[in-house]
């Protein structure tokens, strides 16, 4: 029987499993309707993208089958081969899942970097540990220049699934450093994942998704005390109405608030900003930040949830100037060789919206969280109404809050249309049940928790 730091029992953490997966493919499912489409062009949509609308439909998502692959290549490791690999930090190497990616990916499925590392490896033979570099120069090929896209942000949250940040929330006065050591077995199998098929932002990408659900797995839905903060009221037309300022109430709830979600996003960070790997700097991280800051800057300037959209515009124009910033750093870094520098310019030039990008993804996920307020539905409209890579960022919204909720608190809208099933493309996953994948999942964390 698992038992975490805070003796919570298998049932509880199965229910947080069963949540955040039930979510992360119910928020995927919803907002796939309008991926890569942008926030005016949702808004505009008759009949409006407000629910579940005939045009939905249960469909294969490529988001969750990389997650997938990982389980399967943790299950096929012996107590005694794991127990080696954690004590090399090396669990999941390039080449060993690298493996796991040849034998199940169906290429129908497989888009950007996640394609480009496929390529290289299996048509190319470069070896997995350098299937993501932008440029193997063994051969002096440039060979993926999607290095930094979503890919590995969209694919997190196994991660947090297996190795939660158990007592994070015992006390809010911990250090960073204390809460990186809560953080540091999810970050480095993050990591170790990302590392297949990107490189810098894109792997920060990857670890925030991991840590907030690891976060929130930890998190006690029941009878949770907090202060709400609530915006001051706004006179309706010509009403004559006594002043009502901004407020702060204190206030027990079951489930989670926007405040709790604000700071548990501000600890992550800045145990991110102390984890030392070689696989991801600091100042990727510092970067990666920037746009959800931005988001954050102008919830804490007006808490007030009709005003999502001027947190996304603030983080969409953060992105913009990095945007060209990345063009500069092209034509710096690739200036002498015009071929490698038309491929990363075409691609960063073709994506007028960087819609494919880590950034500003990840500031729709920000979004969806702080102005979702804990409400389900809520959460995966916001993240989808941003626009771009919609499905993986309501389903990386939804998936973390569901890590908050677990699954009993999950309302049943966001059941439904979903059936409790998961639906795969690749070669040796036939299992459709979510229940069932979460109780595999459970499996490999008891595994990973009873050796170390």
């Amino acid at each position: 029987m698992f038992m975490g730091l805070n003796q919570r029992d298998d049932s509880w953490y199965l229910d947080k499993i069963f949540g955040a997966w039930l979510a992360k493919i119910s928020g995927g499912m919803y907002a796939s309707r309008v991926e890569g489409r942008t926030k005016e062009a949702i808004q505009k949509m008759v009949p409006p993208l407000t629910g579940w609308l005939e045009t939905h439909h249960q469909q294969i998502n490529d988001d969750e089958q990389y997650e997938l692959i990982a389980l399967m290549a943790l299950e096929a490791i012996d107590d005694a081969d794991l127990q080696d690999r954690k004590a090399k930090h090396d669990i999941l190497n390039p080449e060993f899942l690298g493996s796991f990616w040849k034998d199940n990916l169906d290429r129908k499925y497989v888009f950007t970097a996640e394609k480009a590392a496929l390529e290289n490896a299996v048509d190319h033979g470069v070896p997995w540990a350098h299937a993501a570099d932008e440029i193997y120069k063994n051969d002096n090929r440039y060979q993926n220049p999607y290095f930094d896209w979503i890919g590995a942000q969209m694919k997190g949250e196994l991660f947090g699934m297996l190795a939660p940040a158990w007592n994070w929330h015992g006390s809010s006065s911990d250090s960073p450093d204390a809460d990186l050591e809560k953080l540091r077995l999810c970050l480095e199998l993050s990591a170790q994942d990302g590392w297949i098929a990107h490189r810098g932002i894109g792997i920060a990408g990857e670890l925030f998704v991991s840590a907030m659900v690891a976060v929130g797995i930890d998190h006690d839905p029941m009878n949770h005390e907090v202060t709400v903060q609530y915006p001051a009221a706004v006179q309706y037309h010509s009403q004559i109405l006594p002043d009502r300022p901004a407020k702060a109430e204190k206030t027990i709830i079951h489930g989670v608030t926007t405040e709790t979600l604000l700071a548990d996003m501000q600890r992550v960070k800045a145990a991110m900003l102390l984890f030392d790997d070689s696989k991801v700097s600091r100042v990727d991280i510092t970067t990666f930040f920037e746009c959800i800051d931005a988001a954050i800057a102008v919830y804490a300037e007006t808490p007030d949830p009709r005003l999502w959209d001027k947190a996304w515009n603030t983080a969409e124009a953060r992105a913009a100037r990095y945007r060209q910033e990345l063009i500069a750093d092209a034509r710096t870094r690739l200036g002498e060789n015009k071929a490698w520098l038309k491929q990363r310019l075409a691609l960063l030039k073709h994506d007028r919206h960087f819609g494919v990008h880590t950034i500003p993804n990840n500031a729709a996920i920000a979004v969806g969280l702080i102005y979702g307020d804990g409400d389900m539905f809520q959460t995966y409209q916001r993240a989808t109404e941003c626009g771009l890579d919609t499905d993986c960022n309501a389903g990386n919204a939804a998936a973390i809050l569901g890590a908050y909720l677990g699954y009993k608190l999950i309302p049943n809208y966001e059941k439904r249309f979903v059936r409790g099933e998961i639906l795969s493309p690749l070669t040796n996953w036939k299992e459709m049940s979510i229940e069932t994948l979460a109780k595999r999942t459970l499996a490999q964390a008891q595994r990973l928790h009873l050796l170390f």
